[in-house]
């Protein structure tokens, strides 16, 4: 291996100069791509820029089988429009966990023949928008190689791997309605949304340790008179006052009604109706009165900190090795101006997460399915996506649920 970067932002750029450090313009090259989950416009965009650089005469799509059913054969079949692009679903019950990229060439333009020359690039990054296309994704690792004897390792490898056509990854038969790959799939056609309690109040609030004294004085009238809620050894107070009342809330509850189906996870809401709550308007009007309000009441709350940090210290109420409650506001304002994710979640309000478990967990999967289903057969009334959840299971057919909602 030649190169390791840890990259966030332009990771697709440097994934296609990597790709392309020993090309031959003049011969065609054949495109390999593995990866555990997948986005087909991601993948169409690596394809785009490289048919624009090389002559490219075949890509080769390898991914997961769980993560085709849950794609679906119509999102899958957008990309294969061309005989030069064949995609795979690898047929095997474990997770394939594969990031590998390869662009090679061959002695004889085929792709049976010896490797002439090309490039290996493997990491940690899927090929998803989060993976590589995301200027604000995560954070990930890539190494190259055009070593000959690594790529050849590589390309026979996934030769032998064994893989089912996309078109059967949704035929399922009513009597296997209750395989694990059913249940997965048709878990995988929505996503959860739980509720985020914290405010900014709260995520602003700076909390004081109390000595023994101050322990001893939970009860004086001094701490609710200063503004101070009152815990077993420590007291806290909400500095940042900010009204904000975001568009989007009625809309989400009224969402969450009509399609949510209540789990220990939170409510699993179908992702074709998630649009509008994963993408709500109004953040960027959001941020800029946020950070304006935090801008124009810092210095004020910087004072009233340290006016009643200095006042409790001074009665022997407050613990003296407590960290300067100053700088943790301080810390929180950085940390919020630098986590983009974090001021969605408050705005939001409701956070979206897919299923937290690992393919592996299957107890754990089969348990959140099966409260999905007594929890709606449990209802004399059902919203739309309880009836499409259950038509979807009796009929082992996923777009069962689509045509309820």
């Amino acid at each position: 291996m030649n190169k390791q970067l840890h990259i966030k932002s332009n990771k697709q750029d440097v994934l296609i100069d990597l790709l392309l450090k020993t090309p031959d313009k003049r011969r065609k090259h054949f495109l390999y791509l593995t990866s555990c989950y997948f986005t087909p416009a991601s993948a169409q965009k690596i394809i785009d820029d490289l048919d624009g650089s090389i002559r490219l005469s075949c890509v080769t799509i390898y991914i997961d089988r769980k993560t085709a059913i849950s794609l679906g054969y119509e999102a899958l079949n957008n990309i294969c429009k061309t005989d030069k692009i064949k995609l795979f679903a690898v047929n095997t019950e474990c997770l394939f966990h594969s990031k590998a990229y390869a662009l090679i060439s061959f002695d004889q333009d085929d792709a049976n023949n010896e490797i002439r020359c090309g490039s290996l690039v493997v990491g940690s990054a899927n090929l998803t928008q989060t993976g590589l296309s995301s200027k604000n994704g995560n954070i990930e690792c890539l190494l190259d190689t055009q070593n000959n004897e690594l790529i050849n390792e590589f390309f026979g490898q996934i030769k032998k791997l064994s893989h089912i056509n996309i078109k059967d990854i949704e035929k399922f038969k009513p009597k296997e309605r209750d395989t694990y790959s059913f249940k997965y799939a048709l878990m995988q056609r929505g996503a959860f949304v739980h509720r985020w309690l914290v405010d900014l109040g709260q995520y602003f609030s700076v909390r004081y340790r109390l000595s023994e004294l101050g322990k001893e004085k939970i009860g004086d009238p001094i701490f609710r008179n200063r503004g101070f809620e009152i815990e077993t050894a420590t007291i806290s107070k909400r500095y940042f006052h900010f009204d904000y009342d975001p568009p989007h809330l009625e809309n989400t509850r009224n969402l969450i009604k009509r399609y949510g189906i209540e789990t220990y996870l939170g409510h699993w809401v179908p992702r074709n109706v998630l649009g509008d709550l994963v993408n709500p308007e109004g953040i960027e009007d959001f941020k800029s009165k946020l950070f304006t309000s935090l801008a124009y009441q810092s210095e004020t709350i910087k004072q009233e900190i340290q006016h009643d940090m200095e006042y409790f210290k001074k009665a022997g109420i407050l613990d003296e090795d407590d960290t300067s409650s100053v700088d943790i506001f301080e810390k929180k304002v950085i940390d919020l101006q630098e986590n983009d994710y974090k001021v969605k979640r408050i705005f939001n309000k409701f956070e979206v997460f897919d299923l937290p478990y690992d393919l592996r967990e299957k107890e754990r999967i089969n348990d959140v399915f099966y409260e999905i289903i007594e929890l709606c057969e449990s209802r004399k009334t059902r919203n739309a996506a309880m009836k499409g959840f259950l038509s979807a299971y009796a009929n082992a057919d996923l777009d069962m649920l689509d045509k309820e909602l």
